[in-house]
């Protein structure tokens, strides 16, 4: 889209070699006969971000030459992602800088349950769609059968939002 608009350097280059590499690397489905494919790239990006960077490549540039191996070992790499977990502990990371350091645990988990319960009220004022009872009527628990008590017992509710002490 925008390439044909880049006059064609030795930076340019490298980056479309790291961008063909990390295309088969996060691809979800990939073929044997890609295996070469991506080593030749890794080999070819490898060696032309060390001319243009002599000073640049870290350690973390090698593992790009395992990464084959690994594939024909455990399959798509996508799989094996922990963007995820550290998305997740990124927004603890960020809160952590601003709140109680007397508790900092408590802190943590009373913020991101209050974020879990705006978040999930945002879903359901944006259209989501939300099981809503029909009627409702108090039943004394005592009358309920054992496999359900023993199931709400069990189980937090999943509904309400409310804020619990810790």
């Amino acid at each position: 889209m925008v390439g044909s608009y880049v006059p064609p350097n030795k930076y340019w280059n490298c980056y479309v070699l790291l961008r063909e590499v990390v295309d088969v690397i996060m691809a979800p489905v990939v073929r044997r006969s890609w295996i070469p494919y991506l080593e030749e790239k890794i080999t070819e990006f490898l060696t032309s971000f060390h001319e243009i960077f002599p000073d640049g490549v870290i350690p973390k540039m090698h593992f790009l030459v395992h990464y084959p191996s690994l594939m024909l070992k455990y399959g798509p790499l996508l799989h094996l992602s922990c963007i995820r977990f550290e998305g997740k502990h990124q927004y603890f990371k960020k809160v952590s800088t601003v709140c109680n350091f007397k508790n900092i645990t408590k802190s943590l988990a009373r913020r991101h349950q209050l974020r879990q319960c705006w978040e999930q009220a945002q879903k359901k004022s944006i259209g989501y769609e939300v099981c809503h009872a029909t009627g409702t009527c108090d039943v004394p628990s005592n009358t309920l059968p054992s496999l359900v008590l023993a199931t709400l017992e069990s189980q937090p509710l999943l509904f309400d939002c409310v804020e619990v002490p810790l």
